[in-house]
């Protein structure tokens, strides 16, 4: 094996004369001419470079621009966090959805599980007012399916008040309807006040004895009734079916017929009744057997622009619960200044609410027998735009009505005498009247 030889030294033994050759050659002048001056080159390039430099590199030029030194790039920062809703506790979500109405607390409910469970919380339901918003049948029906055993008082309103006139032969469809009453009964069982404000209600879908029999007040301001019964009232049986009931406002509803009275008469524990705006002219029938066998707790009675008369009012006389009555013809028809007149309030039927000392009593120049009447009770009395009311009213007044705590006589025919003579004998008594007629302090 020693005396072979390997292939590879053969070959490297090949190559030293070769090698040899090339070492023995000499380059041409020329080509060493080139060689002195690229080294001198060189060397004056070696003689401007830093001493620490460990290599040989060119210099730039001074048109050239040094290279600019860049930034390694850095890692991604976090996005800033900016205040949520959702930071922070529940109470204080609870109290600052206090602040928003029903219709925006049902919408904020379906932003997250979260604030929906904050938003059944029974202390935002105990009262759904919904105004002054004009919600549609789907929102309204929506709404209604928050409310809660807890829910004590429910108001809407409809679009009434921004609805063009109707032109003749148009008719509108109803605005609250008869599923409405269901979800109340269903949802809020012990509801006690129901305001129902320009809706519009069709009296054949919807009777009386749908209302919810826990409404202790009920509202059903400026709204229009289709369909009214004319052979019966409309609150017929309603002392049974709303048996709760105290406070009935029917304020401006021009759809009341004044054989109604006999009906609301029948409510055993009915306080107020406001008539306001309604038609109960020529009501004397029914208001005199409502007043003598009727209203057994009524204590509130308004009557303003109603359009009444003597003869209406001296019906409600016998009252022994009356404390607030309400009278006031409308401004814009004044009643004829006529000494006496069936068409507006004189001092005739004032003086017929208690009882005076005299047999006999001058009014209005007639001669009137006082018969045995029950006590006046009344605190609060408004007259209001009758000039048939003079100082007579005054001096019954004073003897009449011992419990009387305010007298509103705007637009009267009394006079500064009467008011201040009134001022002597009743000084407790609060006095409303016109600017021209306040009497000048003695």
């Amino acid at each position: 094996m020693r005396g072979v030889k390997n292939k590879s030294d053969s070959d490297c033994s090949e190559l030293e004369p070769e090698a040899k050759k090339c070492k023995t050659e000499e380059s041409p002048p020329e080509a060493k001419t080139i060689l002195t001056e690229e080294l001198e080159s060189d060397e004056k390039s070696t003689t401007t470079a830093t001493p620490d430099s460990s290599f040989n590199l060119p210099t730039p030029q001074p048109s050239e621009q040094a290279p600019r030194f860049v930034k390694p790039p850095r890692s991604p920062s976090p996005e800033p966090s900016y205040p949520s809703l959702l930071n922070l506790s529940d109470d204080v979500l609870l109290h600052i959805l206090s602040f928003i109405g029903p219709s925006d607390l049902v919408s904020l409910a379906h932003c997250s599980e979260r604030l929906n469970n904050i938003a059944r919380d029974k202390s935002l339901w105990r009262v759904c007012d919904l105004r002054p918003r004009i919600l549609s049948l789907n929102r309204l029906h929506n709404v209604l399916h928050w409310l809660q055993p807890v829910t004590l008082s429910f108001a809407s309103c409809g679009p009434l008040e921004i609805m063009p006139p109707l032109k003749e032969g148009e008719t509108i469809e109803p605005t609250w309807l008869l599923s409405f009453m269901i979800l109340l009964s269903k949802y809020a069982p012990n509801l006690k006040t129901l305001v129902l404000e320009n809706h519009i209600i069709d009296c054949n879908k919807i009777l009386i004895e749908d209302f919810p029999p826990s409404v202790e007040n009920l509202s059903l301001k400026s709204c229009i009734f289709k369909n009214v019964p004319k052979q019966s009232s409309y609150f017929l049986g309603i002392h049974s079916s709303m048996s709760r009931l105290r406070a009935l406002d029917l304020t401006d509803s021009s759809w009341f017929v004044p054989h109604s009275l006999l009906a609301l008469s029948k409510c055993a524990v009915l306080e107020e009744l406001v008539l306001d705006g309604c038609d109960v002219s020529e009501c004397m029938p029914y208001a005199s057997l409502a007043a003598n066998y009727g209203f057994c707790n009524l204590r509130l009675l308004d009557l303003r622009n109603t359009a009444v008369s003597d003869v209406e009012v001296s019906c409600f006389n016998k009252m022994k619960t009356l404390r607030h009555l309400y009278i006031s013809a409308s401004e814009e028809v004044q009643p004829l200044r006529l000494p006496y007149s069936f068409s507006y309030v004189t001092d005739l039927s004032i003086t017929a609410f208690g009882e005076s000392p005299a047999v006999h009593r001058q009014v209005l120049g007639r001669q009137v027998q006082v018969v045995g009447r029950p006590p006046c009770l009344i605190e609060t009395l408004l007259l209001n735009n009758y000039p048939g009311i003079t100082d007579l009213t005054l001096r019954h007044v004073v003897v009449a009505m011992p419990h009387l705590k305010l007298l509103d006589l705007t637009n009267t025919g009394v006079t500064s005498e009467g008011l201040a003579k009134f001022k002597t004998d009743r000084p407790s008594v609060t006095l409303v009247v016109s600017p021209n007629m306040i009497p000048s302090e003695a």
